[in-house]
């Protein structure tokens, strides 16, 4: 028996074995059909104004405790789109939908002006922010962190400079100084 002689026989034991193993597959693996899959029918239909809801976390203080809370919220992405500090700034204005935390903004208070410039937040306040604030001032910090980690969470925000009617040369009640650069406390 010459040598090609052998080579085919081998093979074609290979190719029956391999045959054999695919109809032996195929009998205890039945194919599945398009009538074997459920179809999926969502409980309602997803709006275009709710895809375009995006998550934020705003900051405030309890009136309990004094601590800062986070709350988040749903908010239309494209009100992010033109100026997403002042965007912020304004849901954090319009104060906490829970009873128990305080707006970090004492009353009356004014944006002025919110800008973005290298990846610090510059946010100009009226001067209510520090006249209207607690009489002793024990919430000064509070607010300007509840600011500051507000604003953080945008990618371009890495921390914020405080001005009042302009002037970055004021202080609050308590002696914080608003000429320093404030960064998110964690």
């Amino acid at each position: 028996m010459n040598i090609y002689s052998k080579y085919i026989k081998i093979s074609a034991i290979c190719i029956i074995i391999l045959v054999i193993g695919l109809l032996i597959f195929a009998f205890f693996n039945k194919s599945t059909t398009s009538e074997d899959f459920e179809t999926y029918t969502p409980a309602k239909e997803i709006s275009d104004e709710e895809l375009r809801k995006t998550n934020i976390v705003l900051y405030f203080i309890s009136k309990e405790n004094g601590e800062i809370k986070k709350e988040e919220r749903l908010i239309d992405s494209k009100l992010l789109i033109s100026n997403p500090a002042q965007t912020l700034l304004d849901e954090l204005f319009k104060g906490s939908k829970f009873n128990d935390c305080m707006a970090p903004i004492p009353d009356e208070t004014k944006i002025n002006n919110v800008i973005i410039e290298k990846n610090v937040a510059i946010v100009d306040l009226s001067t209510e922010f520090i006249t209207n604030s607690m009489e002793n001032g024990q919430f000064d910090s509070k607010y300007i962190e509840c600011i500051v980690n507000t604003l953080t969470q945008l990618n371009e925000v890495n921390s914020v400079k405080f001005l009042i009617d302009g002037s970055s040369e004021v202080q609050t009640k308590s002696g914080i100084n608003l000429t320093d650069v404030f960064i998110k406390n964690d």
